[in-house]
């Protein structure tokens, strides 16, 4: 529950049926958003570990840190490793994340410790020289 005695879901569902109204931006985010204080205590936290912020946004709810992998594994439970695999180089992790107790509380999700999923694209260009200027079939069901 937020200051508006609403979880997101029960006010998504009252916009929906019409007996709530839409909050602007600013109201949204002081309801539903990230308390400010809670970025701020993980940046605190950041700072006092000797980690670089990069940025940190309560709008967002994120803080991108920057360290060095021996500062994340030791914060973080893991031991970063290097793989190699044909001709892709990317970064996994051997050992469960640990999100430490004083960050526990604020924290839901760590992203950027593994970067080994790999997205290929299967969108083909079409030019005007690929495409058949002839009509489709027509279809019909069989009787």
């Amino acid at each position: 529950m937020h200051d508006n005695g609403m979880t997101l879901q029960e006010y998504t569902d009252a916009v929906i049926a019409g007996t709530h109204p839409i909050l602007d931006h600013d109201a949204f985010v002081y309801q539903f958003g990230v308390v400010a204080e809670e970025v701020e205590l993980v940046v605190s936290w950041a700072q006092t570990n000797k980690l670089t912020v990069v940025s940190s946004d309560a709008g967002t709810a994120t803080v991108k840190l920057l360290g060095t992998a021996e500062q994340f594994n030791i914060l973080f439970g893991i031991n970063l490793i290097q793989i190699v695999d044909n001709d892709r180089t990317y970064i996994s992790h051997s050992g469960s994340v640990t999100i430490p107790n004083e960050i526990n509380d604020v924290v839901e999700l760590l992203l950027g410790l593994d970067d080994t999923l790999q997205v290929s694209s299967r969108i083909k260009s079409i030019t005007p020289d690929s495409v058949d200027p002839s009509p489709a079939p027509n279809v019909f069901p069989a009787k």
